[in-house]
């Protein structure tokens, strides 16, 4: 079956049962009369829990579906279907969107000023203001804020004067709290690289200096969250200092945070509520108690699957071994099929399996030669909010891989320079694997350049002598060197 009959068969099976109910309720809101597009919703909706054969799937749909409605065309009302879903759904995301309702509040707001009638202005702002608190949505609270304070001082409300000017400095208060949580938590990330590069003579002064910044930084947080994070930085300080004790106090303020908050302020980011938990327990484990494990992993069993789409998960794990399979069967279009699948799914996905998922068709896709659709995942690691900074530099790497594969040199040469101009300019921590890696594409841009073979082989033996692993990737450029080096290609080398 081509891609395009496929399309809303996966669709339909990506919504959950929130937005299917949305959709029955007003994707025909104003078509009173027996739908035929509804009609076929409903029989997706039955008959797509039976199969995972989209071919059969298809064709028990069209039977029963003509016998239904007899006088509609099924490939019309099909398509029709789709495109109804996209425009209905489209609107659903809106009404879940905070954001977009505190943007709309804003403007309801300055539209009412705007034509004198503040007390109106200031019911709709008071009632927003909850959910910037709620969502911690603070940048924009500053907007609400001002417009409080505009509306109190045209009806000579004091108590409204003064609320929307406490709030104001408890905003600011906040933002600059994240800003310094944020610089703290770069300076503990590199910390925690500076151990894999030639500074690590440094490590010890540097470990010490975040200690005292941390000692002296503010620890009247706003929210809960802010205060989680800054114990989530105390555990890989503690980490990185090999105190076992220290690292288990920090979880347990953490989880003390949780369970005073109910997750709640955390319940979008179940991966995190998961991963503390789990933390907790093993590193208690190791300390030879289990006492948390009795009573903490209930607590992870009702996250992962209640607040994880498990389906999804499940789906995840079963397309990252079925994508290497295909690829060294080099069953194209079974690749093309879970491709489209995936996509459909990505929206639904939290990063950690995007990451995964990307990650494992750079690999495929540069295995099978496709340098354009490696790139193209590659751009998807890019998309990824906050990317780690080792993750995004190693993708840059691999991107560089494969322009030298394509002998684009021209390109290749504007993008090692660019990259180094980069990493020069934001000072990240370089590695010794990501030094020996760069210099292989410095290499083979400079005016005389070593042979490809013989400096892949140079590469080879210095990966060695630091114990190279390939993390965070699946791209090995151990592997990488060595096809260069005995010209066997990566997928001859990984199947041995």
């Amino acid at each position: 079956m081509s891609k395009k009959n496929t399309e809303l068969y996966y669709f339909v099976n990506t919504l959950n049962k929130t937005e299917k109910a949305y959709f029955k309720k007003f994707g025909y809101k104003y078509d009173k009369e027996d739908n035929a597009e509804m009609g076929l919703f409903n029989l997706i909706n039955t008959e797509i829990k039976k199969t995972e054969d989209y071919d059969d799937l298809e064709k028990l749909l069209k039977i029963k579906f003509e016998k239904k409605y007899p006088s509609k065309k099924f490939i019309t009302v099909k398509n029709n279907l789709f495109y109804r879903l996209i425009e209905t759904l489209s609107e659903y995301d809106k009404t879940e969107d905070f954001q977009f309702q505190l943007l709309q509040n804003i403007q309801t707001a300055k539209v009412l000023i705007k034509r004198n009638q503040p007390k109106v202005a200031l019911r709709i702002l008071l009632k927003a203001v909850d959910v910037v608190e709620k969502e911690e949505e603070y940048s924009l609270g500053l907007v609400f804020t001002n417009l409080i304070y505009r509306c109190a001082l045209m009806l000579g409300d004091k108590k409204n004067i003064k609320l929307s000017l406490d709030k104001n400095t408890n905003y600011l208060n906040y933002i600059k709290q994240q800003n310094d949580l944020k610089l703290l938590y770069e300076e503990v990330f590199d910390l925690h690289r500076m151990q894999g590069t030639s500074k690590h003579s440094e490590f010890v002064l540097a470990l010490e200096k975040v200690e005292e910044k941390m000692k002296v930084f503010s620890k009247d947080f706003i929210s809960q969250k802010q205060k989680f994070n800054f114990y989530s930085l105390q555990k890989i300080v503690a980490f990185l200092k090999n105190d076992k004790k220290e690292v288990l106090d920090a979880l347990e303020k953490m989880v003390n945070i949780l369970e005073q908050s109910n997750a709640e302020s955390f319940s979008k980011n179940e991966r995190v509520i998961i991963a503390t938990y789990a933390d907790l327990i093993s590193h208690q484990l190791e300390l030879g108690s289990n006492t948390y494990f009795k009573k903490y992993f209930n607590v992870i069993e009702k996250w992962t699957t209640v607040k994880t789409d498990i389906e999804i998960y499940k789906e995840t794990q079963v397309l990252r071994l079925q994508i290497l399979e295909y690829a060294f069967e080099h069953k194209f279009e079974k690749i093309a099929d879970l491709e489209e699948k995936y996509l459909l799914h990505k929206k639904n996905m939290n990063d950690m399996f995007q990451l995964a998922i990307n990650d494992c068709f750079i690999l495929t896709y540069y295995c099978l030669r496709d340098f354009r659709n490696a790139v193209k995942f590659i751009n998807f690691q890019f998309e990824i909010k906050n990317l780690r900074k080792d993750m995004q530099l190693m993708a840059e790497l691999i991107q560089l891989a494969l322009l030298f594969e394509d002998k684009d040199f021209d390109v290749l040469s504007n993008s090692v320079r660019s990259l180094e101009s980069r990493l020069s300019t934001i000072n990240v921590l370089i590695t010794k694997e990501e030094e020996i890696i760069l210099s292989f594409f410095k290499n083979a841009v400079s005016t005389k350049p070593i042979s490809a073979t013989e400096y892949a082989t140079q590469c080879i033996s210095q990966l060695k002598e630091i114990d190279y692993t390939a993390l965070p990737y699946s791209f090995d450029f151990n592997i990488w060197f060595l096809a260069i080096k005995t010209k066997k290609t990566y997928l001859e080398l990984l199947s041995q």
